[in-house]
């Protein structure tokens, strides 16, 4: 198959709820909901999840808690994995990689209070597997984007606003140093491309 064609089979599966990306994230969340690990995706699958259809067959991260990154080191290699290092996996079934993330570190610099929450309380199921509920993944997003190797985390808030028309109250479930960002965002969202209408 040409790789042109593949990528669009690929895509194709992904926008349909197959293929490796979401193969591997259920495989993982069956086997972390099993050993009793709370876990909650965060990335491009969350993004889908939450109404914005972006294509990436990069593998998401997983948020999880110190005992259950503990818990996955050891757990993981006996159940088809390979640990590539303290935080990276790769699924043998699939061959995909992904990262772990653990709750209470912070989704930016030290000076921003934002922090990957604990996913006992903030995920959601879709699609299969558990991810970030939608006022957290926003969150998360605009207080990466505060750092200048991650505009693309801006960009893609922006995005989803627009593709699920995020309401702007969602302003009061967002940490209040990221609600000036979210605001300006969601503004702009509002706008038309008068070269379009």
């Amino acid at each position: 198959m040409h790789p042109f064609e593949k990528n669009i089979h690929d895509a194709d599966e992904f926008w349909s709820g197959a293929g490796k990306v979401h193969n591997t994230l259920r495989h993982v969340g069956a086997i972390l909901d099993c050993e009793g690990i709370a876990y909650a995706v965060m990335g491009r699958a969350a993004q889908m999840a939450h109404g914005f259809e972006q294509y990436n067959l990069n593998t998401d991260v997983f948020v999880v808690t110190c005992e259950g990154l503990e818990k996955m080191q050891r757990r993981l290699p006996a159940r088809g994995f390979i640990k590539l290092s303290e935080r990276r996996f790769r699924d043998t079934t699939t061959d995909l990689e992904f990262k772990v993330v653990v709750a209470g570190e912070p989704a930016a610099s030290d000076s921003c209070p934002v922090r990957f929450p604990d996913p006992t309380h903030t995920s959601i199921m879709r699609s299969g597997y558990r991810v970030i509920d939608l006022a957290h993944f926003v969150e998360l997003k605009l207080a990466s984007g505060l750092r200048e190797d991650r505009l693309r985390d801006l960009a893609d808030v922006l995005q989803l606003i627009q593709e699920a028309a995020l309401p702007h109250d969602l302003i009061n479930e967002i940490h209040p140093c990221v609600r000036d960002q979210y605001d300006r965002f969601w503004t702009l969202a509002q706008k038309h491309d008068p070269m379009f209408d």
